[in-house]
């Protein structure tokens, strides 16, 4: 594990303690026997947690000697676009999950999706915009019929 990954180790474990604290201390409505809906809150920061720690405790590793200058110069800029992607779409969950409480668990999803396909596609044309408006359609409404009328699990 590089040092960078000690970081995001230790991101993850803060992130993890606050979803845990945030599932102990939600109000929400009982329903007999249901766990309600901070057991998923629970799980994932349970996992986590086991994922930052392992990257905190894991080996490091060692980078190549025998690399020359222009894959050094291939390598960097190859991270530093994959950097960009993941605080973008680090930023993105974050709004997600503010708008969540504001404009619901509907239209949050249908525009963080649609960004989100459109962003990590390739070709950023009219085309892959249908095609991720389409999608996020698909999907929000897909997940709200299986939690609301199967699961009967009350989204936001």
């Amino acid at each position: 594990m590089t040092k960078v990954d000690r970081y995001i180790g230790i991101s993850l474990v803060i992130i993890a303690i606050y979803m845990i604290y945030f599932a102990f201390t939600a109000d929400y409505n009982q329903f007999g026997n249901d766990p309600g809906p901070t057991l998923l809150p629970m799980v994932v920061g349970i996992g986590l947690i086991f994922c930052g720690l392992f990257l905190i405790l894991g080996p490091k590793s060692k980078k190549g000697d025998n690399s020359t200058k222009d894959s050094d110069n291939e390598t960097k800029q190859y991270k530093n676009k994959h950097l960009i992607k993941t605080v973008v779409m680090f930023i993105t969950l974050i709004i997600y999950v503010l708008l969540l409480e504001y404009i619901g668990f509907i239209y949050s999803t249908l525009i963080s999706l649609s960004f989100t396909i459109w962003y990590l596609g390739e070709k950023r044309n009219i085309r892959l915009i249908v095609f991720s408006i389409i999608m996020s359609i698909i999907v929000t409404f897909s997940i709200f019929f299986i939690f609301e009328k199967y699961l009967k699990i009350f989204l936001p």
